[in-house]
């Protein structure tokens, strides 16, 4: 299974319930998106995801201080370049996104985690992927720092200083329970993981 992580992409205009993103998935087929968001309220979530015109699967999220992070799976993408479009429950002040492209996935069995903190477990499939994504604001570094996984992408900023950054890694063979933490000096810290098993 071979998949291909896209750089983060963050929004110029903010305050809005829908965003709307141009991404190159490559190949299509399996794409993965890791919402970040900021909301002005508390129960505020990104309720749904639609990748080229394919509806994505949502995975649980976790809230801290009006930010969350979820993960979101579709299948059947088109090739190319695609609109991936976010909408949320109310406005989101901040909301950025992060895709992976993973060929030869089994998407029905794509398990996730997310938890308030720096570290997190999840079993690792074999022959499968293992994606992250972290939240920090406002680290006086910019930067994120991975274990477990390798590092993506680094810390990108959407905005008023609140931002993500993202990991990954391929497993030959399983991992039960497989640690990841991210070290970063930012303040409401989250992050979440999602396994996925080849076909």
């Amino acid at each position: 299974m071979k998949s291909a992580c896209r750089v983060p992409i963050r929004r110029t205009s903010f305050e809005l319930s829908t965003y709307s993103f141009t991404v190159d998935v490559g190949a299509g087929g399996t794409v993965a998106v890791g919402v970040v968001g900021r909301f002005g309220y508390g129960d505020a979530i990104a309720a749904n995801v639609v990748v080229g015109g394919v509806t994505a699967t949502l995975f649980d999220y976790i809230n801290s201080a009006n930010s969350h992070v979820r993960f979101a799976i579709a299948v059947g993408v088109p090739a190319g370049t695609v609109e991936i479009a976010v909408t949320c429950s109310a406005v989101a002040s901040r909301l950025g996104i992060h895709t992976w492209t993973i060929n030869g996935a089994d998407a029905t069995g794509a398990a996730s985690v997310a938890v308030n903190g720096t570290s997190a477990s999840i079993d690792a499939p074999a022959g499968g992927a293992l994606l992250a994504i972290g939240a920090s604001i406002n680290p006086a570094s910019q930067n994120i720092d991975w274990t477990g996984l390798a590092e993506r992408t680094e810390w990108t900023n959407y905005g008023d200083t609140f931002g993500s950054g993202a990991a990954d890694a391929e497993f030959g063979s399983a991992s039960a329970g497989h640690a990841v933490e991210m070290t970063t000096d930012g303040n409401f810290l989250q992050i979440a993981l999602l396994a996925v098993p080849p076909q």
